[in-house]
């Protein structure tokens, strides 16, 4: 088998005929298929971005729904456990405490209110805080006196039982036994209101 000594080349027009189509191929990969590629790259940039914003959105979004969980679920744990610090003029522990006197239960009972007075500072910070002492001395059943406690421990404010004492009180009978209670109580109050 002979090769071909000589190489047949395209004709004139055939090179134009063809160079035309491939200038347009060309043409239109510069123009439109280059610039979409860069727009369609620029495109995929944007959309990692978003959707990256939009995670961080989502996940900020489901931390704000838990921390607002937590925090309604730590009021009514503080509603449930704290007492309330009001002022003064919302004081009501002596309404609370009084007990009607009968002759039996409650031979007699006397209250006396001390004056509010400043907490002084703790640690270096003021405390904003002013307690008044309130002392309740009653005869009476065992049952009255500690249902002045449970008075004190039921009303929605901050009180703290500091002294009880307690001692035996013969009636006329063997049969009457009464106590007599000195209860010392600390009521805690807003500084601020109580100063008015």
């Amino acid at each position: 088998m002979r090769f071909p000594t000589r190489i047949n080349l395209p004709s004139r027009e055939r090179m134009l005929a063809g160079l035309g189509p491939t200038l347009l191929a060309l043409l239109v990969l510069a123009l439109f298929v280059i610039p979409n590629y860069f727009a369609a790259a620029e495109a995929r940039r944007e959309s990692r971005r978003v959707d990256q914003v939009t995670n961080e959105h989502l996940m900020k979004r489901s931390q704000l729904v838990a921390l607002e969980r937590d925090l309604a679920r730590l009021r009514a744990e503080r509603d449930l456990r704290c007492r309330i610090i009001g002022d003064l003029a919302s004081d009501r522990l002596v309404d609370a405490i009084a007990r009607p006197v009968d002759g039996r239960s409650v031979r007699n009972q006397g209250i006396r209110l001390g004056m509010p007075e400043k907490l002084a500072k703790e640690q270096g910070r003021p405390l904003d805080l002013t307690r008044r002492v309130v002392t309740v001395e009653m005869s009476g059943s065992f049952e009255a006196i500690f249902s002045v406690l449970d008075a004190a421990d039921r009303i929605d404010q901050l009180v703290v039982p500091v002294r009880l004492e307690l001692g035996a009180i013969r009636g006329g009978t063997t049969d009457e036994i009464s106590v007599r209670a000195t209860l010392e109580l600390h009521s805690f109050f807003r500084a601020q209101e109580a100063s008015r």
